[in-house]
């Protein structure tokens, strides 16, 4: 089994006057990062891999918090990596049990990809990866077989806000 996360709700990139990598998550997006290790926090996950990007690391925070694992940077994972480069990172021996965090622009791509080729059974619906959402890749019959999990946001008691995360 690995899993494959695109960052949670990071609001919209046109209104952020900084570097893009340093867009950090929106309220609803920590709600979003919490539901994360909530759906998660019982599989067998022993790595997490995130992009660089600020965003990325603040969605697998409180995961890689329930977990006690810290996550890895991998750089392939950021916006402009390559489909065909991060499958052979994805489908690799030592990937086994691993969640990837990246962005909607390469993981909708490599999902197309994998329609396109066959190389993955997934479902047809969605089309794309909301933020937030979740593909869970099992070997089945030989194959990978992809499940697909929405996004799901968890509201603080009283409507207190997560822990900021660098």
């Amino acid at each position: 089994m690995l899993i494959l996360v695109r960052h949670a709700h990071a609001g919209d990139k046109r209104l952020w006057p900084f570097g893009d990598a340093d867009r950090p998550l929106s309220g609803r997006g920590e709600e979003q990062a919490l539901g994360l290790a909530r759906q998660l926090g019982e599989l067998p996950v022993r790595r997490l891999v995130t992009s660089p990007y600020r965003r990325c690391r603040q969605t697998l925070a409180p995961l890689a918090e329930q977990l006690g694992l810290t996550p890895e940077t991998e750089t392939r994972l950021a916006p402009d990596g390559e489909p065909a480069t991060v499958e052979q990172l994805l489908l690799g021996s030592d990937a086994e049990g691993s969640l990837f965090c990246t962005h909607g622009e390469l993981l909708n791509a490599l999902l197309q990809c994998w329609r396109d080729s066959g190389a993955v059974e997934l479902p047809a619906e969605p089309a794309t990866t909301p933020k937030g959402g979740t593909w869970i890749l099992e070997q089945s019959g030989g194959r990978w077989v992809g499940h697909y999990l929405k996004p799901l946001r968890v509201v603080l008691p009283g409507g207190r806000k997560a822990a900021a995360v660098p």
